[in-house]
């Protein structure tokens, strides 16, 4: 008799420990989804942000050359070169 109640309590304890190690793995596997989810999305930014870098650094190379200073004073400052046709649409 004292074996079968034996028997039956360790039957008890390891169906609780199964169980508990279940629910723990459960939740374990969403956090670790989040967390894969977030990491691409960090791994976007960063190579947006590489992107960016990028761009940046061939403006700054640009920056000082004739072509980007005439753009800027004719986009920005309106300039215009000596005797050059500047035409205006009225209708905007």
């Amino acid at each position: 008799m004292k074996k079968k109640k034996k028997s039956k309590f360790w039957f008890i304890v390891i169906a609780l420990i199964l169980l508990y190690s279940g629910y723990i793995s459960y939740s374990l596997k969403g956090l670790l989804d989040s967390k894969k989810e977030q990491h691409n999305d960090l791994q976007n930014k960063i190579s947006l942000q590489k992107k960016q870098k990028a761009e940046l650094e061939k403006q700054m190379k640009n920056i000082n050359s004739d072509e980007y200073i005439e753009k800027v004073a004719r986009e920005k400052l309106g300039m215009v070169k000596k005797n050059e046709r500047v035409y205006v649409d009225v209708n905007r």
